[in-house]
């Protein structure tokens, strides 16, 4: 998973600039960052998961839900809804994120118990 998300990230990499491209070039990376979080969910919903630890499958459950809101974040900005509707999607987004951090710590810190090594963060930079 952790790989996957490094992975993701740097395709992502130039959303941070977003605003400061062109309208063409921001439809591009919209779509790379659509296709890409669709891509993620393939994935982790094709790892074999029968001898995976409860809270590690709900670790890439919340990944999967995640890259789900943000594909319907897309998809109101694709179709310029109102700045109520982002807003919205905004808010899901952000509170989709704070499920995501509490079901990773909460895997990390038992499997750290459970093997007694500690795991480090999926979002931690190597």
């Amino acid at each position: 998973m952790k790989t996957a998300l490094q992975v993701w990230k740097s395709l992502n990499s130039d959303l941070g600039r977003l605003e400061q491209v062109s309208p063409a070039k921001q439809a591009r990376i919209l779509r790379n960052l659509a296709a890409s979080c669709a891509g993620m969910i393939a994935y982790l919903n094709d790892l074999d998961d029968s001898n995976v630890d409860r809270e590690a499958i709900k670790c890439k459950d919340a990944i999967c839900d995640l890259m789900n809101t943000v594909l319907e974040f897309l998809n109101v900005l694709a179709h310029r809804s109102s700045p109520n509707l982002v807003t919205e999607a905004m808010n899901k987004l952000e509170s989709t994120q704070v499920r995501l951090n509490v079901a990773e710590s909460t895997a990390r810190q038992n499997l750290s118990r459970k093997y007694g090594v500690p795991f480090p963060s999926l979002f931690d930079e190597e």
